[in-house]
């Protein structure tokens, strides 16, 4: 099996997982509900607004400050609202499980992560002579 076949195991592993299959059910559930993706696309353009607005020379400081709150405004109704919270702590999940699969493979290659040991960091996934990496 080559280098590419295990990726591709791995993205079908990764697609089938119960953290993957909850990102995409809160993913389709906020496109289905008009007034959070609403709520979601005001959000990005008022950011957008902003964003042009601060490249200017001459920024319109009281038209930041109004495009502020309303970012703020919107950002504290998609917080409060269940579809929202319900995506972003999927989407959270999935990125804790990508990164747990990028900490492995990273292990087994020998790359040190900053915030590893050197025991953990030092496993080449041989644990012929292990010194407990618990890999």
């Amino acid at each position: 099996m080559t280098t590419m076949d295990k990726a591709r195991e791995l993205g079908v592993a990764l697609a089938n997982s119960p953290e993957y299959t909850r990102l995409t059910r809160a993913r389709e559930r906020v496109d289905e509900n008009r007034a959070v993706s609403g709520l979601i696309q005001e959000f990005q353009d008022k950011e957008r607004q902003i964003v042009t607005m601060m490249e200017q020379d001459d920024v319109d400081r009281e038209g930041a400050v109004m495009l502020t709150g309303d970012i703020e405004r919107i950002k504290a109704q998609l917080l409060s609202n269940d579809l929202f919270s319900e995506l972003i702590e999927s989407q959270r999940a999935f990125s804790e499980l990508l990164g747990a699969v990028n900490r492995e493979i990273n292990a087994c290659i020998g790359v040190v992560e900053p915030e590893e040991d050197v025991v953990t960091a030092s496993c080449n996934g041989a644990c012929e002579n292990c010194s407990g990496c618990s890999h």
